[in-house]
């Protein structure tokens, strides 16, 4: 007996000799002093909570240590609902040390207030750490429970196990329970990596069953111990119950106006209900609190489908017409039923707001709506061969006329389609001569068609099975092919001895004509000696976008990674205006080519990216430009994929104008949409060239990795070639020493040239002669109709995001703009679209002052001091906006007479310090293209001088 009591501690009390051994103690509830320990001890930071929590606190300290740890009660910054180590600490120790000792005290107290004792402690629990840590306090639990090492099962087990089921019901109860634990742990998470991991919990936690199976097997546990359990307020270990608690979050949720990510995570939780084993119970659930509610946004459930793959939302869809089935159409009995048209026509309604908007969704009520017809054309032609006079009587009922008016009416072509070649076929069995029900179109003529009608006719039999049993013949046809065609070379072989044969002159002459069949060209890939090497399943071009996206998304397969870059710009260009194919995956194959890397070192890798991405932005500009705006502020790129994403702009946005025509283009057309060549030279004569037309752009060859900078380059020249023309022109001479030079061209011109030359001599050598002035040749303009998208979703975005970054308290952003390369790149990108959009566009003044401002202000020019390409880029701006807006100056000067001086000094501050000399060298380059800004911007304040005169003044 003496082995079985172990003491645990020891206390020896002082013994007052005048106070007697035994003592009455008396216990006042009343006016019993608070504890003067914990008053005196007030809980301040999460490690003093967590000291007191580890050693027993009495009731009033742990009241006060959940007071401070409640962070709406408290206002502190540490939150103990937010995922952390230290909160991870205090939720560990309140489940497996305070609940089990304190919870029969707690929950003697009102739960209705969260002020009390309870109400503070599921303040505290409600997160997805306090989840967690009753989700691993139960599997220990029940872990300990299935040891089979023979000891003794502590009797306890039970009764934590019914104290955490406890504490699970009351702490999910409710529906916004998922959305309030969502929002206390993304308050202060930043990150989109910390954000996915997080809804990856969420979805483990609460979607993945994993509540249901333990809750279930802890209560079986309990039940069988014979414990004090109440199993009607156990509701989380019932199937149906959490089904339904799962469903009302996700409503409550969704009825909040959500984010994208949430709405998105709504989804894949609405997806997890409905793979829980209720799935009925669920899409009843949040259909009706979603759709079938007055006072509810529709369109709420067309969001929660929405996010869903596209074979999950087939599955809802059907779903969603069982439900309605069971619920609403099944109750109507026959078609005759009073109210069962308005019954039938309000469920069409639902259905319709559902599925509106996405052709996927039609496309699936189409198919069973087509599988519905062959059925029915199939049992017609049945119930004719049993009852004629029952389908006769079908025939002339008004559900069968409003039947097919309906389906005739249909805006879906596929459903009248299907109405007329049933009504033709239900016709054919019971009318007769000209009664049958012809609607004589081509349409019901077809193959097709006749096939349908031909349904009501089919005799299924049942026949014989030899017919199986004789081999198939269709692979001896083959064989047979193969063996004619090498027949002629074994007879040849055969053959014996010396034959003598006479030939003919006829024989000869006829022989001529025939020519011999050339020498087979090896193939490298098969001329390997070792067979194992020769790789026979080689990878096939894809033909579909989302086979392209299979292919570049394989970065392990170089076959697959070549051939997806070889085949996108055709693919893209191809099916952009065919189907939706690439409307649907254009922001995931924009990402995917974004993020691409050369792992292959393949050649041309950086061309055909760049290609792929341009055939994106050329078939979708208007959504795929503010894309990779968008990408090139926010996503987390190199600057080389940064620098390739402006590329992409630039060279998109000069094509969709017409300075560009991509290698690509024609070899994307369907061969139906061009004639054949000797026809297209005939009418097709080639484009006239456009005044803005660069001279380097190829058209038939690949672009190099600096394509914008030669793009760049030649409109510099063509900008500067007059100018330097004009300059060499005057410094030869006056004009009088130039009359032998007009009289050598007098000698080698034509008619028209001579006299223009007479002319100019007698002016030169009589200034009173008047000559009259010769007009340049007017280029006819193409019309530019691109102008109006290049500017709203190239060069604002572009120019938008830009300033926010310049403001923006985000450094990285900053550094990474500021770059040299990048910011030349990105400046350059924004002339070469302003002169994409050309002098036409009606928002030019607007695009004007927002470069002409960005390219003065003060970051931009503080980069670019001492820094050549920067200084460069900005001059070529200044270059490209004088050029789009030479004949308007006069309203330049006079809406940016500000800008128009400040940019003349710091032009000219700029061709002061550079020395030059070094012909070909970028000093060189840079001081040309400052004399020729600085000649266009003071002939603009020489001749508008007196318009500026309120901006000098107050400069």
């Amino acid at each position: 007996m003496d082995g079985l009591l172990t003491p645990i501690s020891t206390s020896r009390l002082s013994a007052n000799k005048n106070e007697p051994l035994l003592q009455e103690v008396v216990l006042k509830k009343d006016t019993a002093k608070p504890n003067q320990s914990s008053a005196q001890r007030p809980v301040n930071s999460p490690e003093e909570a967590l000291e007191v929590l580890r050693h027993e606190p009495d009731y009033d300290q742990l009241v006060a240590t959940l007071r401070f740890l409640d962070h709406e009660e408290a206002g502190s910054a540490f939150s103990i609902k937010e995922p952390n180590p230290m909160a991870a600490k205090l939720v560990q120790v309140l489940v497996s040390e305070i609940v089990p000792n304190y919870w029969t005290l707690l929950n003697e107290e009102s739960r209705e207030t969260k002020s009390s004792a309870l109400g503070l402690l599921l303040s505290c629990l409600r997160s997805l750490t306090g989840v967690n840590a009753i989700i691993v306090r139960l599997k220990a639990l029940l872990q300990e429970t299935k040891a089979g090492d023979g000891k003794p099962k502590r009797p306890d087990i039970a009764i934590n196990l019914t104290v955490l089921l406890n504490l699970a019901c009351l702490l999910l109860k409710g529906d916004d329970t998922i959305r309030g634990i969502w929002n206390a742990a993304t308050k202060t998470l930043k990150g989109n990596v910390k954000t996915r991991m997080l809804l990856q919990e969420i979805l483990s936690t609460f979607g993945s069953g994993r509540i249901l199976s333990l809750t279930a097997e802890a209560l079986e546990h309990a039940k069988g111990h014979k414990a004090e359990v109440d199993t009607s307020n156990i509701w989380i270990a019932n199937g149906p119950e959490y089904t339904k608690w799962l469903s009302a979050n996700i409503v409550k949720w969704q009825l909040t106006s959500p984010t994208p990510d949430e709405t998105k995570l709504c989804s894949e939780l609405f997806l997890k209900a409905l793979r829980l084993g209720h799935s009925d119970m669920a899409m009843k659930c949040i259909l009706t609190r979603l759709l079938l509610t007055q006072g509810v946004d529709n369109e709420r459930f067309g969001l929660l489908v929405g996010n869903l793959p596209r074979s999950e939302q087939r599955k809802v869809l059907f779903s969603v017409l069982k439900t309605f089935a069971e619920d609403y159409l099944d109750r109507l009995g026959t078609c005759d039923t009073e109210g069962g048209p308005k019954m039938v026509s309000a469920v069409a309604g639902a259905i319709n707001s559902i599925t509106k908007n996405d052709p996927d969704r039609m496309t699936y009520l189409v198919e069973w709506l087509t599988v519905h017809a062959q059925v029915l054309l199939l049992s017609a032609g049945y119930v004719h061969k049993i009852s004629p006079l029952k389908l006769t009587l079908l025939m002339r009922s008004s559900p069968w006329l409003n039947a097919i008016s309906n389906r005739l009416s249909s805006s879906n072509q596929r459903a009248r389609f299907l109405g007329m070649v049933v009504g033709e076929g239900l016709s054919s069995l019971v009318d007769k001569g000209d009664k049958r029900l012809n609607f004589q179109l081509e349409e019901t003529e077809l193959p097709e068609g006749k096939w349908y009608k031909s349904l009501v006719e089919i005799q299924d039999t049942l026949g014989s099975w030899d017919l199986l049993l004789k081999p198939q013949e269709p692979t001896q046809k083959k064989t047979s092919l193969k063996k004619l065609s090498h027949k002629p070379a074994p007879s040849q072989l055969r053959t014996q001895g010396f034959i003598i044969e006479e030939l003919s002159d006829e024989d000869l002459s006829e022989q001529d004509d025939i020519v011999g069949y050339g020498k087979p060209e090896s193939d490298v890939e098969d001329s390997d000696d070792d067979p194992e090497l020769v790789k026979r399943d080689k990878a096939k071009a894809p033909v579909y976008v989302r086979d392209l996206i299979r292919y570049l998304r394989d970065t392990d397969d170089y076959d697959r990674q070549k051939l997806a870059l070889l085949t996108a710009p055709t693919l893209i260009r191809r099916k952009a205006n065919y189907g939706t194919e690439v409307t649907d995956h254009a922001e995931e194959l924009a990402s995917l080519l974004v993020g691409l890397q050369d792992k292959f070192e393949m050649d041309n890798f950086d061309d055909l990216r760049l290609q792929a991405m341009i055939a994106i932005v050329v078939a979708q500009p208007q959504l795929m430009a503010q894309w990779f705006a968008k990408t090139f502020f926010d996503g987390d790129y190199s600057v080389s994929q940064r620098s390739s994403i402006l590329a992409v702009l630039g060279l998109s946005a000069r094509e969709l104008a017409g300075f560009e025509t991509s290698e690509y283009a024609a070899a994307a057309s369907f061969p139906s949409k061009s004639l054949p060549e000797k026809v297209e030279r005939l009418f097709l004569s080639q484009s006239p060239s456009n005044a803005y037309q660069s001279p380097s752009s190829s058209s038939l060859k690949p672009l190099p990795r600096n394509a914008l900078e030669s793009v760049a380059t030649s409109i510099t020249s063509n900008f500067l070639a007059p100018l330097s023309a004009a300059a060499a022109d005057s410094a030869t001479g006056p004009d009088v020493l130039k009359l032998s030079t007009f009289k050598s061209r007098l000698s080698g011109g034509d008619d028209g040239t001579n006299n223009a030359a007479a002319q100019e001599e007698q002016h030169i050598s009589n200034p009173k002669i008047k000559i009259k002035s010769r007009t340049k040749p007017r280029i006819r303009a193409i019309p530019n109709t691109t102008a109006h998208l290049i500017s709203t979703s190239f060069f604002n975005p572009l120019t938008a995001r830009f300033q926010a970054a310049l403001h923006s308290s985000v450094s990285r952003i900053r550094g990474i703009m500021f770059q040299p390369y990048l910011l030349a790149l990105y400046l350059k990108t924004l002339a070469l679209l302003l002169h994409a959009a050309g002098p036409s566009t009606l928002a030019l003044p607007q695009m004007t002052g927002d470069l002409w401002r960005l390219l003065l202000s003060t970051s931009v020019r503080a980069q670019a001091v001492g820094d050549v390409g920067v200084t460069q880029a900005v001059l070529f701006g200044l270059l490209t906006l004088l050029d789009v807006n030479e004949d308007r100056m006069r309203d330049v000067c006079q809406e940016l007479g500000k800008e128009v001086v400040e940019t003349e000094g710091w032009v000219a501050g700029v061709f002061e310090g550079l020395r030059g000399g070094d012909e070909g060298g970028e000093e060189e380059r840079t001081k040309m293209m400052a004399a020729g800004v600085l000649v266009r911007l003071r002939e603009g304040v020489e001749k508008y001088r007196l318009m500026m005169v309120g901006d000098l003044i107050g400069l």
